[in-house]
C-alpha cells in the first residue's frame, strides 16, 4: 500500500503479505483522517482505529 506516513512495522506480517504494515495503513487509507489508536494485538488480531469527519444525511 502506497500511504505515507509513520506506521507501526512487523516483521512478521512483511515476511507473510510483502507489506510491513496492514492495520494501521487500512485504517487510514478508507477515508484518511487521523489515526486515533496505533496498532493493538491482542488474541492473534491487530486493530488500528481512525477518526474522521462524516457528513449524515437523510
Amino acid at each position: 500500500m502506497a500511504l505515507e506516513g509513520r506506521f507501526s512495522s512487523s516483521g512478521f506480517v512483511k515476511s507473510v503479505t510483502a507489506v510491513d504494515c496492514v492495520c494501521e495503513r487500512s485504517a487510514m487509507r478508507v477515508r484518511g483522517g487521523q489515526l486515533i489508536r496505533r496498532k493493538t494485538a491482542y488474541d492473534g488480531m491487530t486493530v488500528a482505529l481512525c477518526k474522521t469527519d462524516m457528513d449524515l444525511r437523510f
